[in-house]
């Protein structure tokens, strides 16, 4: 009984090889999981090995994405906007805001206003 469980359950070897058919030949392999004589393991790594698949193809898709990029080409609408270099701290700008208006702690904007 014990062995015949095993059978049904898989191998290690099963995994493995699960985990490389479900990588090399991908969605197809979902065909395959049904069938009644697969042993459990062997699914279970066409599944892993499909996870395996789509994730490489999404990692090609973002690195070719990023490098196309990269070289100025522009992907399909986008306009280009909001991708300028706008710094952030500006030296040209003394005197300008509150510290302008305030002079050895007192408020120099209500100078020349009697109460």
């Amino acid at each position: 009984e014990r062995e015949m469980d095993m059978v049904g359950e898989g191998t290690q070897a099963d995994m493995i090889l699960g985990l490389v058919m479900g990588f090399v030949f991908g969605v197809i392999m979902l065909f395959w999981i049904w069938e009644r004589g697969i042993p459990r393991r062997q699914k279970l790594g066409i599944l892993c090995g499909i996870g395996a698949n789509l994730m490489m193809g999404m990692v090609r898709l973002q690195a070719r994405t990023r490098a196309k990029i990269g070289a100025g080409h522009n992907l399909p609408g986008d306009t280009g906007a909001g991708t300028h270099h706008i710094p952030l701290i500006s030296g040209g700008n003394k005197g300008t805001g509150f510290a302008s208006n305030v002079e050895g702690g007192r408020d120099n904007s209500s100078e020349g206003v009697s109460k």
